[in-house]
């Protein structure tokens, strides 16, 4: 194995029980490989935990409450007014992301997202004791950028950080481990549907804090680009078809946003949370003008789940032969297909197929969202990078659920909606085909 000389200390690098000679190559030692995957496992493990912690911070989570929340009088509020809340709570929370990436790049991830966990808790708690509109408004505000913005940045982040050309696996596992998670937290709140919301939510405050701690006492400083370059196997035959970017190569976030890469990626993930969020607040009322009842709802549901996690890991080692613009295109054109079924949906059957569609270009999407930043733009500016690309999906999900409701609304039907949305997805799928995989420009 070549050696490469880095200006590391050789007290951090020893950390990951790396030897410094004295002419300042670096050598694995015989604990190297074996405390690096140690402590990647636990940052894998404690980010998929915290982005589950991110529950009471959206939509899903928060639609678990939202009919209790109004028949509380002391919030004063109604259908109408909690919408128009809830869109403003999520814009503003998309701005916390403008230092966060910043300082993720600058003084580790592993801070930022303890600290947003705790932050998180403590808004959470705080909505379970307060009265008023406006503190009520405040308060989700808080709770939508300390969640929603900054600790699914972090999460998504410290992966990142962690994992070097085995990035598209780890994010695959990372998204299985959030799914389950993800269902275990609406099992346990679904099942309180009778309770009081207030003491509910301070429940949820505790268990976030809980993950808060533990981020704290066994997260460790996230590798170098020395530490990574030293202990990693060499490229096989399949990673150079689509190779990551090495920590050294890193791209700067200016670069980055420079690449129609970036924006496709973006924008269809952005496009594809759209979808979804406005989607999952009204999928009821959605299925119920295709005539469909509520037990098949929670079918549809069921078995959407089973599928998007299965695709996750499909997804995650496909990324090893074929690039990611390709995937996207993949994913876009039978998100297309599947939108645009939607007003010939039927049967049970035409119901499954439809799930099948959303869910398997939904597990898609997701497992490249995860994984595009790190491998395309490398480790040093991911949390800038990571930040700016989830703020896009934030703005987007925002829109969603206005985007349904005003076509059903004016239009008297969901129909026309699907179908603009089909176009676009297709126009996404058609863009995905014709982007390369970027190359930073070399100058003399």
């Amino acid at each position: 194995m070549s050696c490469r000389c880095y200006s590391s200390s050789a007290s951090g690098l020893r950390d990951f029980g790396i030897i410094v000679n004295q002419d300042q190559t670096l050598l694995p030692g015989p604990r190297s490989i074996l405390v690096r995957h140690t402590y990647a496992g636990m940052a894998l493990v404690i980010a998929a935990a915290a982005m589950v912690a991110t529950f009471p911070a959206r939509t899903h989570g928060l639609g678990l409450i939202t009919e209790r929340v109004i028949q509380d009088t002391s919030l004063e509020l109604n259908h109408l007014s909690t919408a128009r809340v809830n869109f403003f709570a999520t814009i503003l929370g998309a701005a916390f992301g403008i230092a966060s990436g910043w300082l993720m790049d600058r003084i580790g991830t592993r801070w930022v997202l303890t600290a947003s966990l705790f932050l998180l808790a403590a808004s959470t708690w705080w909505l379970s004791n307060i009265n008023g509109f406006w503190a009520f408004a405040i308060v989700l505000t808080l709770s939508r950028g300390f969640g929603q913005t900054i600790l699914s940045s972090a999460s998504l982040t410290l992966v990142g950080k962690w994992y070097h050309r085995r990035i598209t696996q780890a994010m695959a596992i990372y998204t299985v481990l959030m799914g389950v998670g993800f269902a275990a937290a609406f099992y346990v709140a679904g099942g309180q549907m009778e309770s009081d919301w207030r003491v509910l939510w301070a429940q949820v405050a505790m268990w976030v804090a809980g993950c808060g701690l533990a981020s704290l006492m066994l997260l460790r400083r996230e590798p170098s680009a020395a530490e990574l370059e030293s202990i990693v196997a060499p490229n096989s035959r399949i990673e150079n078809i689509d190779r990551t970017v090495s920590p050294e190569d890193s791209w700067t976030l200016k670069e980055a946003i420079s690449t129609q890469s970036f924006w496709l990626l973006a924008i269809a993930s952005s496009f594809y949370g759209l979808i979804t969020s406005g989607t999952s607040l009204f999928n009821h009322s959605i299925l119920i003008e295709r005539g469909y009842s509520y037990d098949d709802y929670r079918s549809m549901m069921t078995f959407s789940f089973i599928c998007g996690l299965i695709t996750n890991l499909c997804a995650g080692f496909a990324g090893l032969v074929i690039s990611l613009e390709k995937l996207m295109a993949f994913a876009m054109f039978l998100m297309a297909v599947t939108l645009g079924a939607y007003p010939f949906l039927e049967t049970r059957q035409h119901l499954m197929f439809y799930a099948i569609g959303m869910s398997v270009s939904g597990g898609i999407v997701t497992v490249i969202f995860f994984t595009a930043w790190r491998k395309r733009f490398g480790s040093l500016h991911l949390g800038s990078i990571q930040t700016f690309a989830q703020v896009c999906t934030v703005l987007a999900s925002a829109i969603g659920p206005e985007y349904f409701q005003r076509s059903n609304f004016h239009l008297g039907t969901y129909t026309y909606s699907f179908i603009i949305a089909a176009i676009i997805a297709m126009a996404l799928s058609l863009w995905a085909t014709v982007v390369t995989i970027p190359q930073r420009v070399q100058t003399l």
